[in-house]
Formats: structure tokens, sequence, C-alpha cells
């Protein structure tokens, strides 16, 4: 009865909250434009906050039930449907959360802080996808493991993914008339976006284009230092930035 009760109730908040909340969770621009005072940085961080605090809840609510529960049990045989359906009403939350950084993202592009929210979002899907796999099936055991190798292995392709050579790559994309293209921001992200930025130059305001030469040349064409001070971003920024190629865009 008290976990019927417990979960019960949480379920009937969520399930309140996600329907009261529906046209707001998912109003997209509409819901922004129609507004006086709700922005579309506030639109997004306000979803990230939301699934933060509904996910560590969550996750502390579930954990706990399942100590103090023993799989097999009458009440474990009701604690695993209410479990699963919370899990689904935290997806939903999930959702919305994504939804609203790729509109804020479609509209100012990709940083750096968006990005890694965006990364540390798909972590907290792959914790629940893999808590609903081993605590929601009697083995809560193994569920802090799981959760610390996802940790590493969505650090690890991130590294690998090289973040500043993304986001220079989607902003060159989406630049527009409508959205001018943040030349300072990339240009200060780090030598590992200098290639892109190069290699893309004829995407680049042409107001622009031989101060981004420049400035590139000015921070890592021919590299001082010695070999301790060596990495392979800068080497390849200052190979790009070296590139006599480049010259004629400053004639």
């Amino acid at each position: 009865m008290e976990i019927g009760i417990l979960f019960g109730l949480v379920n009937a908040v969520f399930a309140l909250f996600v329907v009261i909340q529906f046209r707001y969770l998912f109003g997209g621009s509409g819901r922004v434009e129609s507004s006086s005072t709700l922005t579309f940085a506030d639109y997004a961080r306000r979803g990230f906050f939301e699934l933060v605090a509904v996910a560590v809840l969550t996750a502390v609510l579930l954990l706990a039930a399942h100590w103090l529960l023993a799989p097999g049990r009458r009440a474990w045989r009701l604690f695993v449907p209410l479990a699963a359906l919370l899990e689904v009403l935290v997806l939903v939350v999930m959702v919305s959360a994504f939804e609203r950084m790729r509109l804020y993202m479609d509209f100012y592009g990709l940083t750096e802080l968006r990005l890694f929210v965006t990364i540390f979002m798909g972590w907290l899907l792959i914790v629940f996808a893999w808590m609903a796999a081993t605590v929601l099936r009697g083995a809560r055991d193994r569920f802090a493991l799981g959760a610390m190798v996802a940790g590493l292995f969505v650090v690890v392709a991130t590294a690998l993914a090289n973040p500043d050579d993304l986001i220079v790559r989607q902003n060159l994309a989406h630049a527009g008339p409508d959205r001018p293209l943040d030349v300072n921001y990339l240009l200060d992200l780090g030598p590992d976006g200098i290639p892109t930025l190069l290699a893309k130059i004829d995407d680049v305001p042409e107001s622009d284009r031989c101060r981004v030469i420049e400035e590139s040349r000015d921070r890592y064409g021919n590299p001082d230092g010695d070999w301790r001070s060596w990495t392979y971003g800068r080497w390849r920024a200052s190979r790009s930035a070296d590139d006599r190629k480049l010259d004629r865009y400053c004639e």
C-alpha cells in the first residue's frame, strides 16, 4: 500500500504537470513569440533545469525504493509498472528539454555551453535507459558502474568529435541574413576549429575573411616553444594558417 500510494501520487503529479504544461513544454517558437517576457534563452534554460530536477528526484526515489524492496515480493510487482510509468513521464520532460535546446540553437547558433548542455542531457537519457534495464529488473548493483561507464564513454566520444570543429561547421552551415556569423566567437574557440574555419573561408562574410586569416596567422602561424608545448590541434591550426593559397583573400 505504501509503494502504491507513494508512486501513485508522484506519477499523478508528473502526469498532471505534463498535461497542464503540454503547450508550454512543446510550444516551440510560437510559444516564445507570443510572449512579451519569455526569450528563447529562458525557454531553453528552464527546460534544462526542469529536466535536472526531475531526473534527480526520480533517480533518488527509484534507487531508494529498490533498496527498501526485495524482488519477488508483492510490493515489488506493484513497484515495477509504477516505476516504468514514472520513467516514461521523465522521458516526456527530456524530449521537451531537447526540443527547446534545439530551437535555441537553431535561432542563435551553437556554442560550447549549448553543446555541452545537450551532451549532458544525452548522458541523462542513457542513464535512465540503463536504470530501466537494471533497477527495474532487480539489478540495482549494476546501475552505478553502468552510469559511470556511460559518462566515461560520453566524455571520450565528445573529445573525439572535436567540439570546436563541430561548432564551427554548424555555425558556418546555418549562417545567413537573419543569423549573422559571430566571427569573433569562432576565432576565440581555440586551435581545433581553425582548420575548418580557414578551409571554409568562402562561407565567412567577405568583409571578415582577411581578418580571420590574419588573426589565425598571428595566433597559430609559426608557433614558438619547445616540444613540451606542442599539441596536435595547434600544429593543424598552424599548417592551415600558413597556407599561401589564402593570400588572395587579403590582396
